[in-house]
């Protein structure tokens, strides 16, 4: 099998953000402090828990003072865009239409200690398809509003709308009705058909089985920051109860029941403490998933820079089958034809 080689500064990172306290101590010898300052900028949700473990390790002035700079830059930035999210749910509620609040918005407030310690730069959230149309006209007619894009990145029909907050720099908030990371039929009726939604006390939200299917579409689609997912599935297994089979049947229901298998295989590896019922995390997983899991941990992990066909020959292995790698690459090339 591969052998998959964790930079020191990366292992650190890891041991802080999933509590593996066995071995927190940086080796300051080995480590390169710009490389993983580096890294934790890309990175910026864990960037934000090495940043709060501060007081617990003795890093050097210049990595601290960087570090603490590149904090409050984006804990400032997500203070401003909390007022932005507020001026949302005011206009969806004076305009009388339903949402489900998507991914960072919601993991934030319900998975995360500190709500500034997860990190997003835009908001997503799904509304019922019978009213995008509506409310598309009246954010037409809101000056505080700017609509940018209302296609797909894979799909030549509508499935959500990219709209820009006039008074908020570089706030992105998209308009989904249905989530094709998972599906073509994961829209709002589906998925209170399938009883993936709640109905709480100030309005929907997904369940959590549901958040965690979202956090595993989420990483086969950015896998270049793939421990926004792992760190968001950690929160969410390590503060709620999961319905394994509810779950497991959803994710046939969605069609990545394989890809479940693989990312919590992962998570498997890099959290050993994690408890996963047998039948989803075997220890002893076929040959497939563990060469698949090692080669994307593998690229995870890497220092290296990869050209786009390298990219490309790793991303071929997110894919169940070769023909459903070449649905993927003919969709991607239909976009760039366009």
């Amino acid at each position: 099998m591969f052998n998959i080689k964790i930079p020191s500064e990366i292992q650190f990172a890891i041991n802080v953000i999933f509590e593996q306290s066995d071995q927190l101590k940086p080796n300051h010898k080995d480590f390169d402090f710009n490389y993983l300052l580096a890294w934790l900028k890309k990175n910026d949700l864990i960037l934000s828990f090495v940043a709060k473990s501060e007081d617990r390790f003795s890093f050097p002035k210049h990595f601290s003072n960087s570090l603490r700079e590149e904090f409050m830059n984006r804990q400032n930035t997500l203070f401003i865009f909390q007022s932005g999210i507020f001026e949302i749910e005011s206009f969806f509620k004076k305009i009388g239409v339903a949402f489900i609040p998507m991914k960072g918005i919601d993991f934030s407030k319900r998975y995360y200690p500190d709500p500034y310690q997860r990190f997003h730069m835009d908001v997503d959230i799904m509304v019922q398809k019978s009213d995008i149309e509506f409310v598309l006209e009246k954010i037409r007619k809101n000056p505080s509003f700017k609509v940018v894009s209302e296609y797909s990145a894979f799909d030549a029909n509508k499935q959500h709308v990219q709209i820009k907050m006039v008074d908020f720099k570089n706030f992105l908030l998209e308009i989904h009705y249905r989530y094709i990371p998972l599906n073509y039929n994961c829209d709002f009726e589906s998925n209170i058909k399938n009883g993936s939604i709640e109905k709480m006390e100030k309005g929907y939200s997904f369940t959590h089985n549901m958040n965690l299917l979202l956090v595993t579409a989420s990483f086969f689609t950015s896998i270049d920051t793939p421990f926004r997912s792992f760190l968001d599935a950690y929160m969410i297994l390590k503060k709620e109860k999961i319905d394994w089979k509810a779950a497991t049947a959803l994710a046939i229901n969605l069609g990545i029941a394989k890809r479940l298998t693989l990312f919590l295989h992962m998570l498997s590896i890099l959290v050993p403490s994690l408890d996963f019922p047998p039948e989803l995390v075997s220890k002893s997983p076929s040959f497939f998933t563990r060469i698949r899991s090692e080669i994307l941990l593998g690229y995870c992990f890497s220092q290296r820079r990869y050209s786009s066909i390298q990219r490309l020959f790793f991303r071929a292995f997110m894919f169940e089958t070769f023909f459903s790698f070449l649905r993927y690459l003919s969709r991607r090339l239909a976009f760039r034809m366009r």
